[in-house]
């Protein structure tokens, strides 16, 4: 008996196994590409969320030095530069920002706007309003989050979030 030249004695993959195979890989797609759409969705959320913590360090800021917030763009790109005070698209790092009140009782409403359709507004009081914005008198920093925004606004105020419904902890958000 001679050798057989070219032959060997290997054995491919079955049609079950390799069916097999394509079916759990399949079932893991499906489990993974969910988890990291929802993970695409929390790191667009956390960027405008992060802005807008930025803006509001920018406005304390303004805040300790004149008794009063603002909405002049210059003045805060000049406390801020990273951050673009006339959009509120957060693939922009992008923060607009309303003042209400009274001259002597003031609130600054800050709003970004997520690229997963997530409006996001940060609003802080700094002493006690005789006069409620956005049904909140108590100093404090207070958070909300409208879903499903189709465009970033070009204009803010300080009812952009609604007029209720902010609450004291950033699980508002």
């Amino acid at each position: 008996m001679g050798k057989r030249f070219g032959i060997r004695n290997e054995r491919g993959f079955s049609l079950v196994e390799l069916l097999t195979v394509v079916m759990i890989m399949g079932i893991l797609a499906a489990i993974a590409v969910p988890t990291f759409a929802g993970s695409k969705r929390n790191g667009q959320d956390a960027l405008a969320q992060t802005s807008l913590r930025t803006g509001l360090s920018a406005q304390r800021t303004y805040y300790v030095d004149y008794q009063a917030y603002t909405t002049d763009v210059g003045t805060l790109r000049q406390i801020e530069s990273q951050l673009d005070f006339e959009t509120t698209d957060a693939r922009e790092s992008g923060v607009m920002a309303a003042v209400g009140g009274t001259p002597a009782e003031q609130a600054v409403v800050l709003v970004s706007t997520s690229e997963s359709g997530n409006q996001f507004c940060l609003m802080n009081i700094a002493t006690t309003l005789t006069a409620g914005v956005n049904g909140q008198t108590a100093p404090g920093t207070y958070y909300k989050k409208i879903e499903d925004v189709a465009t970033p606004p070009i204009a803010v105020t300080t009812g952009q979030c609604g007029t209720g419904g902010y609450v004291d902890t950033e699980a508002g958000w």
